[in-house]
């Protein structure tokens, strides 16, 4: 059984509580990601079957997150 690939990506934002309610945290086949709050930071802290599945979760959770803050900042 090999190893998995772990990463941690830690952004400073505002309205953290805000993205949290939004974001869920993902458990699949090939990656499993936990996102919370530290301090002034959102976490995000990955785990990768390969290299391929850590990058989907990084692209994914940054899409999203951009996604979110664009919403935020939409009257509706």
């Amino acid at each position: 059984m090999s190893e998995k690939l772990k990463a941690k990506l830690e952004i400073r934002m505002k309205k953290i509580n805000d993205i949290l309610k939004i974001l869920e945290n993902e458990d699949g086949t090939k990656f499993s990601a936990k996102a919370f709050k530290k301090n002034k930071n959102l976490v995000l802290d990955i785990e990768a079957k390969d290299l391929a599945g850590l990058q989907a979760c990084l692209n994914s959770y940054i899409e999203k997150i951009k996604l979110i803050k664009k919403l935020m900042e939409t009257e509706l």
